[in-house]
């Protein structure tokens, strides 16, 4: 039922708009053959502005009827949320970037010690098999050292046997009176001589055997330095994982600051999309909101028109729009003042028909089909305004 009281009033209207071309028409003082007669209601190219999100609005700039300029912010809605989401959102992508230096710093350390430790282990190797190698070679020295001191000690032992067959020998030839016992005397100290010579050697055997002993337990030392190259290699296993987790926590890091960079865009674009600016230059001709309203996404707050963009939309007779064309010029008169005209030209011409009543069925209704046209003010200056009422003439030339 509404929609077809709807079409029931647009058709009414395009019925008074008619009858009052044709009214016009007739009151129209006779025009040259070279003009067509045009008559209809200034328009504008009307911006209507809103917010791509809803929210609450703090402060509006202007008032109907203030001149703004493209990208003058006029409607500023509640950002604070979005502005501490930025701040939250700048912050980690600050932190996050904090962690990649310190895992890259840890990295860099880890780098160091895995090569430090291989070559400890390298070095480890080569410093056994020298300790082993100068470990037997003091076996083999202590053994000759063994060898030479028992044979000293049997030399002396030999030594010590002939001293005491001398002296038994002496001390009884001393004692028959044969020899002196000056000279039993002698053999005597010969014999104790040869049994200290005996002892000492007994002593440098023992000191060489202990020295072989120490020797051999010094080759088992240093084969057991023979561990220390695997002991670097697991060092330098437990180093490579650390740095795989460092590399993992460095790309981790990157991608959280990744992360938050996106989340701080998103939070600049909402703050962005809280700030309304005017699309063009122009006029405000509706303000819809005021501080402290709660408004919708996409509800319109502010209404612009350029009004150094006006047209003329007016219709004419369908047995006349065979002479109008694109590009003509034409001449626009304002009620409030009809002596001074505006120049204009024609920048579109509707498709279509449109007529009164809806259905035409008889030829002699035919001809009040009309043609919207659309004339573009050339210089408006600000005196001609959207909703004004106005006449125009084209000029068509000779027909």
């Amino acid at each position: 039922m509404q929609r077809k009281i709807l079409v029931v009033g647009a058709a009414l209207l395009v019925c008074l708009a008619t009858i009052a071309f044709f009214v016009m028409r007739a009151l129209w003082p006779a025009a040259p053959a070279t003009t067509l007669p045009l008559s209809g209601r200034l328009e504008g190219y009307q911006s209507d502005l809103g917010a791509k999100t809803g929210g609450r609005v703090t402060w509006v700039a202007a008032r109907e009827g203030a001149l703004v300029r493209a990208g003058q912010v006029l409607v500023q809605l509640d950002d604070a949320q979005a502005r501490a989401q930025a701040s939250a959102a700048a912050a980690a992508v600050v932190a996050a970037e904090e962690r990649a230096r310190q895992a890259q710093a840890t990295l860099a350390v880890l780098a160091s010690q895995i090569q430090e430790t291989a070559l400890g282990g390298e070095q480890a190797t080569a410093d056994t098999s020298g300790r082993v190698a100068q470990a037997r070679a003091n076996v083999t020295a202590s053994r000759a050292q063994v060898a030479q001191a028992a044979a000293a000690l049997r030399q002396a032992q030999a030594a010590l046997e002939l001293a005491g067959a001398d002296r038994g020998r002496y001390d009884a030839l001393s004692r028959s009176g044969d020899i002196s016992v000056q000279r039993a005397q002698q053999a005597d100290t010969a014999y104790r001589t040869a049994a200290d010579v005996v002892e000492q050697q007994r002593a440098v055997l023992a000191a060489a055997r202990r020295n072989g002993v120490a020797a051999a337990g010094a080759v088992g030392i240093a084969q057991s330095t023979s561990y220390n190259a695997p002991i670097h290699a697991a060092q330098v296993v437990t180093l490579e994982r650390q740095q795989q987790q460092a590399q993992a926590q460095i790309a981790a890091a990157y991608a959280d600051a990744n992360q938050a960079r996106a989340m701080e865009r998103a939070a600049n674009a909402a703050v962005s999309d809280l700030t309304v600016r005017a699309a063009s230059d122009g006029t405000i001709v509706a303000r819809a909101v005021e501080p402290g309203d709660v408004v919708a996404p996409g509800r319109t707050l502010l209404s612009i028109v350029d009004l150094d963009h006006v047209y003329l939309h007016g219709y004419v007779p369908e047995g006349d729009i065979g002479r109008v064309r694109l590009g003509q010029t034409a001449h626009v008169f304002l009620d409030s003042d009809a002596k001074h005209a505006f120049d204009a030209r024609v920048e579109e011409i509707d498709a279509q028909a449109s007529f009164t009543p809806e259905n035409v069925y008889f030829k002699q209704d035919r001809v009040q089909e009309v043609f919207g046209v659309r004339l573009d003010l050339r210089a408006p200056r600000g005196y001609a305004k959207p909703g004004m009422p106005a006449d125009a003439l084209i000029d068509i030339g000779k027909s």
